[in-house]
């Protein structure tokens, strides 16, 4: 793959949604502030009535090799 694909790539997915879904002030979607993916202290979600996360899960898949 040569770097004018992976520019090409790069692009479609970066400028996709900018294109499906324009920046308008007047958008619904842009009037209300969101956070993808945030986690808040407990004090701070249990104020806004516990419909913000405070806690995270994550697991990890490692693989790995003996080496002989």
């Amino acid at each position: 793959m040569n770097s004018e694909q992976v520019k090409e790539i790069a692009n479609a997915v970066l400028y996709e949604g900018y294109l499906l879904y324009p920046y308008r002030q007047s958008a619904i979607k842009n009037r209300t502030r969101w956070t993808f993916g945030a986690v808040y202290p407990y004090e701070y979600s249990e104020a806004n009535g516990g419909i913000e996360p405070w806690t995270m899960h994550t697991e990890c898949l490692v693989q790995g090799h003996v080496d002989d």
